[in-house]
């Protein structure tokens, strides 16, 4: 049987200021805590075992007890206040060694007690308490029972409530409820029991006490001088504009202090003056948009929140900024929606720009071939992946390595090791929004494009293509690169350096010199917009591109692709094997357990081949011919007076610079609208758009008019490029063909296998893989006209490689040794004429017409067998009396001298009289070095010879006829010179009735008939010149000239260039002069001199000179026909 235990009594006792209960039973004293309340001390005795309830140390019994109402609800709520607050502040009114009498207590009331029923603990501390005046217990009692104002007295009190103040509102709460007297409020419970575990961050926190110090004013720092602005650079560089503009209007207008807040009527002033300042960023586009202020809106909204205190924008305000911003556009001062049309690159489209941008520069040439590939890659490269140029190239203002790298790309070989089973693997871990987030990247898969028609738009094949020309990859072809791959375990492509971008940047500034890719420096999104707008105007498209067009593209090709269910994709299945709810699918829970899909979209988009009904148009006229022509300063004049008249130096260079530009983007935008439909072969020869290239009016003088020699002298410089006049003189006079023919072997040697790999290579829609990849992997043609002119003299061994190759063309690895782009004519058909400078062949392309073609190609099928013998010497002629005249001429009578005119500090050696008069009419002639003397002219250069200023006159201003050159011509000077008169034989008794032209024609007859000596027909010579001035001279070669053009009006024998007019002749050639004919018909055929005289009579036609250009002309379409019907065996050849 359970011991029944005892309470002997309940002791209080204070030391220090501190209580202390005690509760002493019949086994012993058991102390408790001090925070317990007085009804805890009951609770707790009460759930001892076998305890009496109801004992407590008294003697007497206190039965019925009176006191009054308030007494008795004042200490009820004393019962729930701790001990430790409580009787501190009794202590002192309750130092009484016993309890007054009842009676006494009772005695504060007139009203009779009720039957008070409470726990021991408080009628104990009642029975000590109930002495004490209210007077004095209720202002100690007051802070800890939070009574606002005095308790009332009894008469009032079942009237008037008591209050109570509130920690969070003043409102006044009746001091308790009738039926329920106890205020929660009031109540305070026992410390939370922790939760927290024992020395946790403990190192965190010892740091944190041990540099207090030094973090105290370093965060101090902080947040004094944080500044408003967040996001990405571009972000960023938006809020600092808007900032700045609104401050400065703030400052400047508003006369505002910045530490003041502003308001919504602030923002409305500041839209409404800064309207008509903002400068739209399209070119055609005349005011701003609405939706650049709705960002600028957002930005100032941000800033207020942030530089300001409870700052907030009402909707009072947004309101008035809504209707403003809604009356600027009904008023035309901003413009709503996207001003230029949307543009979608689908995949169809792209493959014809980039076979379109390859075959073009095999046809035209590349200036770096290292360039034409890079810029083809990129751009492919961004539309394979349907991803933004940002994210493979380093965006605007970024530093870091924000792009994708070859350690990014990932080539597998899935099977032997050939081209069909590489495997593409591309990582993207920088993408919009996602640049600073660690490994949230974005896994793309894509696989070489097998049909060869699309093989110029093949990532894998161009990433290969660069990495072989610049050695990034371990290999130097592409059946090298995947036998080693296919050695490796892990059969990948290894790159020789993964940490460099795959885009390269391009050497900046003037680049002509050193031209190059920087492999350690990434490509930045502007490069890429600019190369896909050189792809769409060389493949001549009808509309806008830019890079984000691709991205546009893949989308629309991917939603038109069959309906089928992809390989990687978060599906419902998904989702509920992984128990995850509906709203965890859209938030991206299942996709980021799943990763990104497998399906190779790129591919996809191949195979589908979807023609976009509504994609963008291909016109069949060169859009870069057109918009790329030169501009004269005529047009540079024309646009700066009708868009630009204030600039303040018109013809500056950046002012020229200006014009040319919108001078081309306006001929774009006309070539936009126009759609032209005229076929186009895309060339050189549509270079005369603008009229600095109309083709000049030579006036057309026939070879046999006797005029004097020396009146036609200047036209043999002029209109021709002072570097390669040699060049250009065969093919633009016409007195000269053996020249022409001379040089050609020397043009042909340049295009060699590199070079005629570049012309030959043109149709390459049916490549396959590898050779497609060594094609333009190993391709190192340039038309960099610098590198052309030095690699001439470094194959002429005058200039060392390092001069030439080294500096100017990068070299080695897969590529081959470069060399220069032949040029060919392309204006005129027949015509052969070809260059390895890009000048030249528009300086011929100038000039070059049909007639001039036909007469120098009949001239050229004469062979020419008589080849003089002399060292240094190159000339032929066709015939043997051609030959000794030459001998005659430059090597019996000449002895190789230098210039012997006073001044001249020329050390070169003339091996023959023509070299010298060349010489001394370049540089002793007086004229020359002249600057340009046409008016408005801004051209400073010095001209040190006709034929360079001519050139000037024909390209700047168009000046093609050498009358409308004339009065810009600088002046000759006027001196006596002897002239040599035409005539006939002086010696007696000659019957020679030949008019002598010139003074050589008549000495190689005294020398060669009559066998006179050199002093001998040095002393007629003397006779036989007259002493006239230059001025004189000049007037009578424009007598001359004119008389001529008077008589080239009427009708007179002309001699037709023909074939051998005897009946089975077999000799194919076209005499183009009768002396020929002559010749042949004597040697060949036996004709006698009467024979010869009645051919000439027979053959020679009565026809004025327009008549004899129609008869040229039809013997041209007769010779075509002749080729024509011996192509197709339906004929004879001859006529």
């Amino acid at each position: 049987m359970t011991e029944r235990i005892k309470i002997m009594h309940i002791s209080m006792s204070f030391t220090a200021g501190e209580a202390h209960v005690f509760v002493v039973t019949t086994t012993g004293k058991e102390p408790f805590p001090n925070d317990f309340k007085f009804s805890q001390v009951l609770r707790y005795a009460n759930s001892r075992p076998c305890f009496e309830a109801d004992a407590f140390n008294t003697a007497t019994s206190l039965g019925k007890f009176e006191a009054d109402p308030i007494t008795r609800k004042v200490f009820r709520y004393a019962a729930s206040i701790p001990l430790k607050l409580l009787l501190p502040i009794l202590q002192p009114l309750l130092r009484i060694s016993r309890p007054h009498s009842l009676e006494a207590a009772a005695s504060n009331t007139t009203t009779p007690p009720e039957n008070f029923k409470a726990d021991p603990i408080t009628r104990k501390v009642f029975r000590y308490a109930a002495s004490i005046p209210l007077k004095l217990l209720l202002p100690i009692l007051q802070p800890l029972l939070r009574i606002s104002r005095p308790i009332p007295s009894p008469a009032k009190s079942s009237a008037t409530p008591a209050t109570f103040p509130c920690c969070c509102s003043t409102m006044a709460l009746p001091l308790l409820p009738a039926e329920d007297p106890l205020n929660s409020s009031d109540i305070e419970f026992e410390p939370v029991v922790s939760k927290r575990q024992y020395a946790v961050g403990q190192a965190s926190i010892d740091k944190i006490v041990e540099e207090a110090q030094a973090d105290r004013y370093t965060s101090k720092k902080v947040v004094k001088q944080l500044e408003f602005g967040y996001g990405s650079p571009s972000h960023r560089y938006a809020q600092d504009l808007w900032v700045r503009r609104f401050a400065t209007f703030r400052e400047h207008t508003l006369r505002q202090d910045l530490k003041t807040k502003f308001n919504g009527d602030d923002v409305v002033r500041c839209f409404d003056v800064i309207i008509p300042k903002l400068t739209p960023g399209i070119a055609d586009k005349s005011v701003p948009g609405v939706e650049g202020l709705v960002r600028g809106l957002r930005v100032l909204i941000e800033y207020g929140r942030f530089q300001y205190d409870d700052w907030k924008l009402t909707p009072h305000e947004g309101a008035r900024i809504k209707t403003f911003l809604s009356d600027a556009v009904h008023d035309g001062r901003l413009t709503k929606g996207i001003w230029q049309e949307k543009v979608w690159l689908s995949f169809m489209i792209l493959a014809r720009m980039s076979t379109t941008w390859l075959r073009h520069h095999l046809q035209n040439g590349s200036f770096l071939w290292d360039y034409t590939i890079a810029r083809l890659m990129s751009v492919v490269l961004i539309a394979a992946l349907g991803c933004r140029s940002g994210d493979i190239t380093r965006a605007s203002a970024y530093q870091g390595v924000e792009y994708i790298k070859w350690s990014d790309v990932s080539l597998t070989l899935n099977g032997p090791a050939v081209w069909e089973n590489l495997r593409g693997h591309i990582v993207i871990r920088y993408g919009k929004g996602q640049k600073q987030l660690k490994n949230k990247n974005l896994n793309l898969f894509l696989q070489p494009l097998l049909d060869p028609q699309y093989r110029a738009a093949c990532p894998v094949a161009l990433m290969i293509t660069h990495a072989l020309r610049h050695g990034l990859v371990e290999g130097s072809t592409i059946t090298d690169i995947l036998t080693r791959a296919s050695a490796r375990p892990d059969r990948r492509v290894l790159w020789t350096h993964p940490d460099r971008p795959v885009c390269p940047s391009f050497q900046a500034g003037n680049s002509h010199d050193s031209a190059q890719c920087l492999l350690d420096k990434p490509a930045g999104s502007d490069q890429v917009l600019q190369s896909i707008k050189k792809m769409g105007l060389i493949s001549n498209i009808l509309s806008r591109v830019h890079t984000h067009a691709t991205r546009a593209g893949h989308a629309r090709d991917v939603a038109h692709l069959n309906p089928r269910h992809g390989k990687g994709f978060v599906s419902n299945v998904v989702r509920q094997s992984m128990n995850h709810t509906e709203k965890a699918s859209r938030t991206g829970l299942t996709q980021n357990y799943v990763g990104d899909p497998t399906q190779e979209y790129y591919n996809d988009r191949a195979e589908n081949q979807w023609v976009d009904p509504i994609g963008a148009k291909f016109s069949a006229t060169s859009a870069d011919a057109i918009v790329n022509a030169p501009v004269s300063i005529d047009e540079i004049e024309a646009w700066q007076a009708l868009h630009d008249p204030t600039e303040a130096d018109p013809t500056s260079k950046i002012a020229k610079s200006k014009a040319r530009r919108s001078i081309r983007r306006d001929r774009f935008n006309a070539f936009l609208i126009t759609e032209p439909e005229s076929p186009s072969k895309g060339a050189l020869h549509q270079r005369t758009a603008p009229q600095t290239n109309v083709m000049p009016e030579i006036e057309d003088l026939a070879f046999d008019i006797p005029i004097d020699p020396l009146l036609l002298d200047q036209d043999l410089d002029e209109g021709v490029n002072e570097r390669d006049l040699d060049d250009l003189e065969g093919c633009l006079l016409l007195n000269d063909s053996a020249k022409a023919t001379s040089q050609k072997p020397q043009m042909e040697a340049f295009a060699t296998a590199a070079t005629l790999k570049n012309l030959n290579a043109t149709d390459d829609d049916h490549l396959s893989a590898v050779d497609f990849i060594r094609l333009y992997s190993t391709i190192n043609v340039s038309t960099n006209i610098n590198f052309a002119r030095a690699w001439t003299q470094f194959e002429a061994k005058q200039m060392k490689y390092d001069g030439t190759k080294g500096p100017l063309m990068p070299t080695g690895n897969a590529r081959d040794d470069p060399t220069p782009f032949l040029y060919k004519c392309k204006k005129s058909q027949g015509c052969t004429f070809e260059t390895i400078t890009s000048t030249t062949i528009v300086n011929h392309e100038s000039y070059c017409t049909p007639e001039k073609v036909e007469i120098i190609n009949l001239r050229a099928s004469s062979e020419a067998t008589f080849a003089c013998k002399r060292e240094d010497c190159q000339e032929s002629f066709k015939t043997i009396g051609m030959l000794r005249g030459h001998e005659v001429k430059e090597h019996l009578t000449w002895e190789p001298r230098r210039c012997t005119i006073e001044g001249c500090n020329s050390s070169e050696i003339f091996l023959t009289s023509k070299r010298l008069s060349d010489h001394r009419r370049e540089t002793h002639s007086g004229r020359f070095p002249t600057q340009c003397t046409v008016p408005k002219c801004t051209d400073t250069q010095q001209y040190k010879n006709i034929a360079a200023y001519s050139h000037h006159l024909v390209r700047k201003h168009g000046l093609n006829t050498k009358a409308a050159k004339k009065p810009y011509l600088p002046p000759e000077e006027n001196k006596v010179v002897d002239v040599f008169t035409p005539c006939s034989c002086p010696v007696k008794d000659c019957t020679s009735k030949s008019i002598f032209q010139t003074w050589g024609k008549l000495k190689r007859h005294l020398t060669g008939v009559h066998d006179y000596t050199e002093d001998q027909a040095a002393e007629v010579r003397d006779d036989l010149h007259q002493s006239i001035t230059t001025a004189e001279r000049t007037t009578k070669r424009q007598a001359e000239m004119d008389a001529q053009a008077n008589k080239s009006k009427k009708k007179r024998k002309i001699w037709v260039p023909s074939r051998c007019p005897v009946e089975h002749c077999t000799k194919p050639r076209i005499f183009t002069q009768f002396a020929d004919l002559e010749q042949h018909v004597m040697h060949v055929h036996q004709f006698t001199n009467n024979q010869v005289c009645e051919l000439s009579e027979r053959l020679s036609q009565s026809m004025t000179s327009s008549a004899r250009s129609e008869a040229r002309q039809a013997l041209a379409d007769a010779k075509e026909q002749d080729s024509k019907v011996k192509k197709t065996g339906k004929g004879k050849s001859r006529p």
